[in-house]
Parts: C-alpha cells; structure tokens; sequence
C-alpha cells in the first residue's frame, strides 16, 4: 500500500464511501495509511439521541483524530426529554457542520429546549441546511427551529399533521414569515410533506421574489376531504413558472388534468430530475391517460433526453414513451 500516493487512496475511499456509506468502517482496517481518510469520511454524518450521545463522546475523546472537523452533517433525534440535551456541549466545536437534521418523537410537544442548542451550533454561519422531520409539530415551533439557523437556504420539512396555513389559535403563516423580513431568505431547495393552505397568495408572493434561487423543489402534500376549496392546479400555476433554475422537481398530483397543465407551464431547461406521484390519500390515477398530449411543448419547456423520470404511478401512465431515452418507474 506504500506503493500507492496518499491522494490516490484518499480517492478510492472517498469513491467507496458515495457508492456505500456503510461500508467505511473496512478501509481503516487495511493499514495506517487508510485510517485518517476512512474516519474522515464515516463521521462525516453523525446521528445521536439519549442512548447515542455519551458512546460519540467517548469516541470523540479517545480518538487522536480530530472527529469533529469530519463533522458536516449533524442528525438529532429528539424524544421530549430536555434532560442530555447539555451533552451537547461535548461535542461543541464543529467548524465544519453544514448540516442539521432534527427528528422529532410522535408524542413530543415542545421544542423549545432544542433551540439553544441550535443556535450555538449555527452561530459560525455555515449551517446551511435545516431538516425538521415529525408529526403534529406546530406552526409556531417550526418557525422558532428555523429562526435559529439565520444562514439556512435548504429547508426540509417533513411534519405530517402540519400545515403552512393559518393555525386554530392565529399563528403565523409560514410564507408570510418569510416574507416578513427586511432581507427575504432566498432558499436554494426547499422540501415540504404535509397539508397544504387552501389561500396561499403569500407563497405565490414568495415563489415570484425568490423562486428563481431555487435548484431544489418538492411537495408531497395531502389533501383534507373537509377541504372543498382545495385547488392544486391553482396552487401549482402560481409557484412552477417562477423556478427557471431548478435542477430537480419533485410533484404530486390529484388527476392527470393537472398533471398536464403543470408540466405545460414549466420552464426549467436544465431540470436533471422529475418525479411524479399521486397524493396519498387519493384514488390511483386513471391509467389510460396517454401523455403524447404534451409533446408538442416548445423546446426551452419540453425535458431534454438526459432528464431522469421518476413516478410512482401505473407504467401504463406514461405508455406513450414521452421520455423515450431515459426513464425509470418506482412502481
């Protein structure tokens, strides 16, 4: 392995790690020479919880590496007991961290312990990417979790049960947040599971100042049945024209109607990915939909060749070949 120059190795490793993350605890076993390079790589993603933190720490303080400069993405799983949360402290400086993940424990409801611990860590300014996953996080909490990373411009909010609408006790909206500061935060992705606003002027309003940032979009929204007034088409004619520069798009749908309507309007020539799926609390869709209909699109709007197609709808969905060269189905 001496015959080998160290940028050569550390090549190879970081090669292994993209095509299997898992398997980084082998290099470091090889010889002295594979060590730095595998450890930098496995603790590149860290997650803690209770049980997780105090064994890191440990590692932390044994190793003669400095782990917590390897530390660019920071997962957190939260159960509502605010108590080990000080443990953090431990592992405070991490000048590299660009990442935060929080998942949130069905029955915990208040978030606020989390906060300054968040906010400690993203006081470098180079936390730039902000994961919120759980269920039935309230508006209001949200908002306090991403108004602890100032510096965010990926938003990932995965919170089924929530909506960024109106709240029952009049809190805030999310997009009038937004927009409410002097200096509009100008995200490059932004991913939302959940309800969807039947009124949502203020994020059309968003999606016109600053959707052009944006290389990243996906909604995987739901639909509450009480909600007559509920429009997709609506919701959709008023964000996609304003992302030109999205590299990857992620949409749900109600009926194939809205389906063509919305890739009618998209104006993305440098879209590398799409995926399409129904809404989950839906019918399928109708199969015999043939989507030769939007063929004669204007080239600045119709996929190029290269784009990757995602769907989690019927083969026969897309049976007229529309993506001729590059298509691959989930289902």
């Amino acid at each position: 392995m001496d015959k080998l120059a160290q940028e050569l190795v550390d090549q190879l490793i970081d090669a292994l790690y993209v095509a299997d993350p898992d398997s980084m605890k082998a290099p470091g076993l090889v010889c002295t020479h594979w060590v730095a390079r595998s450890r930098y790589n496995f603790f590149t993603q860290v997650s803690v919880s209770a049980t997780r933190l105090l064994p890191f720490v440990e590692i932390v303080s044994s190793c003669s590496l400095p782990i917590l400069t390897f530390l660019r993405n920071l997962h957190l799983q939260y159960d509502g007991e605010p108590g080990w949360l000080w443990n953090l402290d431990w592992i405070q400086p991490c000048p590299n961290l660009c990442a935060f993940e929080i998942r949130v424990g069905v029955q915990v409801e208040d978030l606020e312990p989390l906060c300054p611990h968040i906010r400690s860590r993203a006081e470098s300014g180079s936390v730039s990417e902000l994961r919120l996953i759980g269920h039935d996080i309230s508006l209001p909490q949200i908002l306090n979790i991403i108004s602890c990373v100032p510096s965010v411009t990926s938003l990932h909010l995965e919170v089924f049960g929530c909506t960024l609408g109106p709240t029952g006790d009049g809190g805030n909206e999310f997009f009038p947040w937004l927009l409410s500061f002097r200096v509009v935060p100008r995200l490059r992705s932004f991913k939302y599971s959940g309800f969807i606003p039947s009124r949502h002027e203020a994020m059309q309003q968003y999606f016109v100042l600053a959707g052009g940032n944006l290389h990243s979009l996906k909604f995987d929204l739901q639909w509450r049945p009480t909600d007559l007034s509920f429009n997709m088409g609506a919701i959709y004619r008023d964000i996609v024209p304003h992302t030109p520069n999205l590299r990857h798009l992620s949409l749900c749908f109600r009926d194939h109607s809205v389906l063509l309507e919305t890739l009618a309007l998209l104006h993305a020539p440098n879209l590398k990915s799409l995926t399409i799926s129904r809404m989950h609390n839906l019918p399928a869709f109708d199969e015999s939909l043939n989507l030769a209909a939007i063929q004669p699109l204007s080239p600045n709007t119709r996929p190029q060749p290269k784009l990757m197609v995602f769907t989690r709808i019927p083969k026969s969905f897309l049976s007229s070949g529309f993506y001729p060269q590059r298509h691959s189905t989930l289902s």
